[in-house]
């Protein structure tokens, strides 16, 4: 279907509509790109969702479908689009189509750059956080409401895990079978609501700020398992953590290898280095295929592990 359709809109597309109204197709592309997308933002920031959420819809919607072309179709048979106005619609949807998946691309930018503006990032954020007010101090309630004997037993076995897309889930998931208990902090207040009716505890916000961190009981927690994709919020994270909690052992995802040195710096105890968990998990399914020894291969991924440096033994 997606080639029959770019050909087809190819087949449409008329170049002399745009070298002779250039301005007009500005305009169209002034509308999808920013005015469209602009008034979806505003629309999701109001209804007190996450600024990522915010900037995913906007972006998703500044661009021209292919519905747009059986409207347009249509408005010619009813005389009220001209052949010359529907040659701008699909130039106006090459171009949005094409700089769509750029314009995805730098959303993960942009949030970086606003998180290094505390003043800015506040305001964007301001909305969302008040939606998860309520249910975090619920949660909050649910943490220290227990008698002596279990804060105790919940502290020395308290992780909490920083982002739930599949990582965290799968985290999640196999520590609370070892009877570990398990705080969640996401930026999706729908994860955290779900999490809230099945029993678990949960806490929506920003995990680089202390309030956030300070609602998940990270002071008494003994673990922290960061699983985010972001390596600015990973460190930022990691280093607001080790201020309300000198003791904690913090357990890191990240992505590459030149991203050891500064996550170690901050105060990272484990890293799993996804460039080299693949590399040496490719490895070890070749070698179990060709039928090697298994006390060789672990020794090997051992050996491997230590010259990398991927796991501390600090």
């Amino acid at each position: 279907f997606a080639v029959l359709f770019f050909v087809s809109v190819g087949m449409l597309f008329n170049p002399y509509a745009v070298v002779e109204q250039p301005m007009l197709l500005a305009m169209l592309l002034a509308i999808t790109l920013i005015a469209k997308p602009l008034t979806a933002f505003v629309i999701v920031w109001l209804l007190r969702y996450s600024f990522r959420s915010a900037m995913t819809i906007a972006i998703a919607l500044a661009q021209v479908g292919e519905f747009s072309f059986l409207l347009a179709d249509e408005a010619i048979r009813q005389k009220l689009l001209t052949q010359e106005g529907k040659s701008l619609l699909v130039a106006c949807a090459i171009l949005s189509i094409t700089l769509n998946p750029l314009l995805f691309r730098g959303i993960e930018p942009l949030e970086r750059w606003l998180r290094r503006r505390p003043g800015a990032w506040r305001q964007l954020t301001s909305r969302s956080d008040v939606g998860g007010v309520g249910l975090n101090r619920l949660m909050h309630e649910q943490l220290v409401a227990t008698d002596e004997a279990e804060i105790a037993a919940a502290q020395a076995k308290r992780a909490v895990i920083v982002g739930y897309g599949p990582v965290g889930q799968t985290a999640a998931r196999l520590l609370r079978d070892f009877d570990i208990q398990t705080v969640v902090i996401d930026l999706n207040l729908d994860t955290v609501r779900d999490l809230a009716s099945a029993g678990e505890l949960a806490i929506y916000g920003d995990a680089t700020r202390q309030d956030i961190l300070e609602a998940a009981g990270i002071g008494e927690a003994k673990y922290l398992l960061v699983t985010v994709p972001d390596v600015l919020v990973r460190t930022l994270v990691v280093i607001t953590a080790r201020e309300l909690n000198p003791e904690l052992k913090v357990f890191v995802r990240a992505r590459y290898l030149r991203e050891r040195a500064w996550l170690e710096e901050v105060g990272a105890t484990q890293i799993c280095i996804e460039e080299a968990e693949t590399a040496l998990g490719l490895t070890v399914l070749l070698l179990r295929e060709v039928g090697a020894d298994q006390e060789r291969v672990r020794e090997a991924t051992s050996r491997v592990h230590q010259e990398m440096g991927l796991h501390r033994t600090d």
